[in-house]
């Protein structure tokens, strides 16, 4: 048989055991935010900007060629607007892998590849931005091997046997998965259409397969040569990408671009 004063007690104590363990949560809430606020405090002023923000990160050349130095960077981006670059001074807690494959620069501002880095692996380095964890991958390549992995965008063009597209091509990008694909007015993750991409470096030619787009292009032509000149620039021959609003007839053209 319980006791008479059980039934009595208890609402007492259940409100006991709730304030206690709130108590023991704002506790531990208040004592994250006070690491956080401490964490915050060290960074110099010029990190104030960035304090909150979801920041981004990659390298400059895309491409970390073994035995190089490329620039490394992370940034912000309200929407619509230009990249807000992150002082070096700004980022914690590096971490790279493969350990070993490459180190930063001591003003952290540079990503030095190892001569003996494996080529054909992917690069992952991570960081800590004010606003929280950024990464990035790239893939790791031979110093004298040829890829198209990156951002390229239209710097001439050449169509002997007519007008040929009125418009530039902005980004014509290639990934590491093999695919690509071609926008003329780029805007967040908006392309005209994609599709995959076969290569043959030896061989120098290049095939592309339209999959998919949101402006779908007739008529293309998406085979011909395609060669990395002296310059670094991508020049492809006998292709026609299309316009952003097609009125003549295909032709095929010479296409030179460069990095973005």
């Amino acid at each position: 048989m319980r006791p008479p004063f059980l039934p009595a007690l208890l609402p007492a104590l259940f409100t006991m055991l709730t304030t206690s363990l709130m108590s023991g949560c704002a506790s531990a809430g208040a004592a994250r935010a006070e690491a956080s606020a401490g964490q915050t405090a060290t960074l110099p002023d010029s990190c104030a900007p960035f304090v909150g923000r979801r920041a981004w990160m990659n390298t400059d050349p895309s491409a970390t060629r073994v035995g190089t130095t490329v620039r490394v960077r992370a940034w912000v981006r309200e929407e619509g607007g230009p990249p807000e670059f992150i002082p070096a001074a700004c980022m914690r807690d590096w971490k790279i892998l493969p350990e070993g494959a490459a180190r930063l620069s001591p003003d952290r501002t540079e990503l030095i590849i190892g001569a003996d880095a494996p080529a054909g692996q992917k690069l992952l380095v991570t960081a800590e931005a004010p606003g929280g964890f950024v990464f990035m991958e790239s893939l790791l390549i031979g110093r004298e091997e040829i890829v198209l992995t990156g951002h390229w965008v239209q710097a001439e063009i050449d169509c002997p046997a007519g007008p040929g597209p009125r418009e530039t091509i902005r980004e014509l990008e290639f990934d590491t998965e093999g695919r690509f694909s071609v926008t003329w007015y780029p805007f967040e993750t908006y392309k005209d259409y994609w599709g995959d991409v076969r290569f043959d470096a030896g061989g120098k030619t290049l095939a592309l397969t339209v999959t998919g787009g949101n402006n779908r292009q007739p008529d293309l032509l998406l085979s011909g040569s395609a060669e990395i000149d002296g310059d670094g620039r991508l020049v492809l021959d006998g292709f026609y990408l299309g316009d952003h609003r097609p009125e003549a007839p295909p032709t095929p053209c010479r296409y030179v671009f460069r990095k973005s």
